[in-house]
């Protein structure tokens, strides 16, 4: 029979890896998506535009952290060339993810900051920022930094409340009440937990109403 300590344990590890696994919603590594922007640089006669959002989705869609953060880089250098601001954010966010899974978390903090303080007051950026709160939160959740990762959550979920991305509010509700339940808020948890089950249910998600009654 599992122990206290041994039910925590799998708790969290389930958490963390529900937290990593969907982090950054709309974007999955994929390696034939990524072949096939790898290809379009190689093969073919792109605009500056172009060549910038073509190294979006090739960081985007790798699948090893290492190429990720390569292109996150050339995606940085393309932008700041261009003066692409919308770019500039976003290079910053796929830089941090790619270092969070390296597991340099200094340095995912930081480019995810600077992301986030660029994105900050702009409406038309705003779905990008919560992408940014939600990667800071993350990387708050692996350094077992409960407040900061809650305070970042709260400010994710500000943002989805207003707009229609159902799935992505209700991880992050998930995430939220677990992030509560560490710093022993149980009430609150609860709380979250079943507004962002009921949001599972309406989704027709059950892996996110299994990770809740886990």
């Amino acid at each position: 029979m599992p122990t206290a300590m041994n039910c925590h344990i799998i708790s969290r590890a389930a958490a963390l890896i529900f937290y990593t696994a969907l982090a950054l919603f709309g974007f999955s590594q994929n390696k034939e998506k990524a072949d096939s922007m790898q290809y379009l640089i190689e093969n073919q006669e792109l605009n500056m535009e172009e060549e910038i959002e073509a190294y979006f989705w090739l960081s985007a869609y790798s699948t090893s952290p290492v190429d990720e953060l390569r292109y996150g880089y050339r995606l940085q250098g393309l932008a700041k060339e261009a003066n692409h601001q919308e770019y500039l954010i976003k290079s910053n966010l796929r830089i941090g993810v790619a270092h969070r899974l390296l597991g340099n978390l200094g340095n995912a903090l930081e480019y995810l900051y600077e992301g986030a303080n660029a994105a900050a007051g702009n409406v038309a950026m705003e779905t990008v920022l919560a992408d940014i709160y939600t990667e800071i939160s993350t990387c708050y959740t692996q350094n077992d930094v409960s407040e900061n990762s809650l305070l970042y959550g709260l400010k994710t979920i500000e943002i989805l409340r207003r707009t229609d991305r159902k799935q992505e509010l209700a991880i992050n509700l998930l995430n939220i009440g677990y992030d509560h339940y560490l710093i022993t808020n149980y009430d609150s948890a609860m709380a979250y937990y079943e507004e962002s089950e009921s949001l599972f249910n309406e989704l027709d998600l059950p892996i996110g109403s299994a990770y809740i009654t886990g």
